[in-house]
């Protein structure tokens, strides 16, 4: 639900999530000056904590501010987890603390709430992170660092508009980083590949692998990998990178891979690996027979 409050001038707050490695997990691109002075960036943008239960560990992020003006920051633990869509795909949602079953949200300590970096400059924000006694697997959540927005003084207006109502947009940067905890030893990362199905490129259509895949483990898989097809005389025609998404215990859901690329007509066999990471040894091959017409 969206409040709009009618005062003086009309303030839309518009959040701005810079949602590093969201499914592939790659390094965020080098933040753009977003307007209204903001230019955000931090890094790491996972932190992986792995420990015996009972433990505490600490964790340093950095917070850079590109931008010409100094700005304060609200420091926050939601939860990090999947939703299934209508469509039966799985995406990222961040709940309130402790809402999933593999919330560590409690397990991070903040040094403060509140924190402001100044122009051009960074700040080193440490995390203590427990790993709860008894754990046996992991547990996810993220720390948000969201902009404060300036609020207009009293009786504040543009000088070319003096006495009548304004319309404002107030920008608000939330960057994020991704927390695991893990207890030492007890990692399982499991999974499996349902619904295999390929659609074989067709009237400008790209080559379309459709697949369910079920986390059965007890921590998040990072489900990668690579796909090769082959010709009738089982040289190697062309090779992909599978859709990257990560799932947490528990999560099934359905994932595509598309294809761009340009294949002669004939017959090939298709094999794709799919890699449940980010440090599991185990791998879910798939095959399927492709006619390209």
């Amino acid at each position: 639900m969206t409040h709009v409050f009618f005062l003086w001038t009309v303030s839309l707050s518009l959040f701005l999530f810079l949602q590093a490695a969201h499914a592939a997990d790659l390094p965020p691109a080098p933040p753009a000056q977003q307007p209204g002075g903001f230019g955000l960036s931090l890094g790491p943008s996972i932190v992986r904590v792995t420990g015996k239960p009972g433990e505490t560990q600490q964790a340093s992020v950095r917070v850079s501010n590109q931008s010409k003006d100094p700005i304060d920051l609200i420091v926050e633990v939601y939860d990090l987890g999947n939703r299934v869509t209508p469509a039966g795909e799985l995406e990222r949602v961040f709940p309130a603390a402790g809402t999933l079953p593999h919330s560590c949200a409690s397990s991070i300590q903040l040094p403060a709430s509140q924190i402001t970096v100044e122009a051009g400059a960074f700040k080193d924000v440490t995390l203590l992170v427990a790993i709860p006694p008894g754990l046996s697997g992991g547990r996810a959540a993220v720390v948000f660092f969201r902009g404060v927005p300036k609020v207009p003084e009293a009786g504040e207006k543009p000088a070319d508009a003096p006495g009548k109502a304004t319309a404002t947009v107030q920008i608000q940067p939330r960057i994020g980083v991704l927390v695991f905890v893990e207890a030492l030893g007890t990692i399982k990362r499991m999974g499996k590949i349902e619904n295999f199905k390929v659609t074989p490129p067709a009237e400008g259509e790209p080559l379309r692998m459709d697949y369910v895949f079920e986390n059965t483990g007890n921590g998040d898989v990072l489900l990668a990998g690579t796909f090769y097809m082959l010709s009738a005389s089982n040289a190697l025609a062309a090779k992909g990178s599978i859709n990257s998404i990560r799932t947490f215990p528990g999560d099934r859901g359905s994932s595509k891979t598309i294809w761009e690329g340009a294949l002669d007509p004939g017959r090939y066999h298709l094999v794709a690996s799919f890699e449940l990471g980010p440090d599991s040894q185990e791998v879910v091959v798939q095959e399927a027979d492709v006619v390209v017409a």
